[in-house]
């Protein structure tokens, strides 16, 4: 997952030297996105998009390790890998602005009994909508996109492992910022 982001970054840093310096000119590009966020917790995640006209399709792929502090259960390591798919609505003219829009997802969600090293795996799916803006800085075709967003999980429910149970709730409220790159 790493080398693919390595890779990622490689071909946004080559485009920002070969490319022009404005924001795309179309309501149609391809944009390819990474989370550092992702990265800060021992992960990886990335985009793929498509926009057209004022509607965005794009996928994710994601893995990090949730620290607890987040997850609020003691004895536990979570870590989540996953794949979604959003469609973003944009309301400005162009391909920078707000947006907002469903989604829906599928997690391998690994939860590790830190006392025992017991570990288990459940599939969790999960539908919501997220919001954000996108915001071209004026370097090249690279942009910022902040976005927040509530998920409801359909099969989620508390795990118990080893006498300690880890608690999920239904809904999860989440944000994170994408940086990433629009090619025509």
């Amino acid at each position: 997952m790493r080398t693919l982001s390595g890779f990622v970054v490689a071909l946004l840093l080559f485009a920002s030297v070969s490319s022009s310096t404005a924001q795309p000119r179309s309501d149609r590009h391809l944009d390819l996105e990474v989370e550092p966020l992702a990265y800060a917790f021992g992960g990886a995640g990335g985009h793929v998009g498509v926009q057209v006209d004022a509607w965005k399709y794009e996928a994710e792929v994601f893995g990090l390790t949730i620290p607890q502090s987040l997850h609020g259960n003691d004895n536990f390591t979570a870590t989540p890998l996953g794949v979604e798919f959003h469609f973003e609505r944009r309301f400005d003219d162009g391909p920078g602005g707000f947006y907002t829009g469903p989604e829906v997802g599928v997690v391998r969600h690994e939860l590790k009994h830190d006392a025992s090293g017991t570990s288990e795996r459940h599939m969790r799916y999960s539908v919501g909508v997220r919001g954000g803006y996108t915001w071209y800085p004026g370097l090249g075709n690279l942009y910022i996109s902040p976005v927040v967003g509530v998920s409801y999980t359909l099969n989620g429910s508390d795990v118990t492992i080893e006498g300690d149970t880890f608690e999920s709730a239904p809904v999860d409220p989440w944000g994170t910022v994408g940086i990433g790159w629009s090619f025509e």
